[in-house]
């Protein structure tokens, strides 16, 4: 067995995953809002359309939760978790997108810092708005 090395740096605790966490208020019922968070359908209707982006769902447990990971070609996957609550009058949705710690190799390889994307959540309320108008 060999000593430590007194040279080496000290064990550092992991760093943090860095998050994002946003709401918004969707005048819907919660299993509509899920429908719009689960479906392709759904999704067609208030998320950007990247033909290059892929969508794969961890669990879903309607309608108050769901939890997929999405990439695409120019970003590295994250992990987005979506919980509706019903509220008086339609649904409160929280989304929080977690970028999943990676070696220094793949940060490398995604050219630095990976942030979380900003999800489109106005445009989730207002497609809800344009079918009650």
């Amino acid at each position: 067995m060999t000593a430590p090395d007194p040279a080496a740096p000290p064990p550092t605790e992991p760093a943090a995953q860095p998050s994002v966490t946003r709401r918004v208020e969707v005048d819907a019922p919660p299993e509509e809002v899920f429908d719009a968070i689960a479906t392709d359908e759904g999704r067609e209707r208030w998320l950007d359309d990247d033909p290059e982006r892929e969508i794969h769902v961890e669990s879903a447990d309607g309608p108050g939760r769901i939890v997929w990971w999405w990439w695409s070609a120019d970003r590295p996957a994250t992990r987005v978790e979506f919980t509706v609550i019903a509220r008086p009058g339609g649904s409160r949705v929280v989304v929080t997108e977690t970028v999943p710690q990676l070696p220094t190799a793949e940060l490398a390889r995604a050219g630095g810092a990976v942030r979380p994307r900003p999800l489109p959540l106005v445009a989730l309320a207002d497609a809800f708005a344009a079918v009650a108008a």
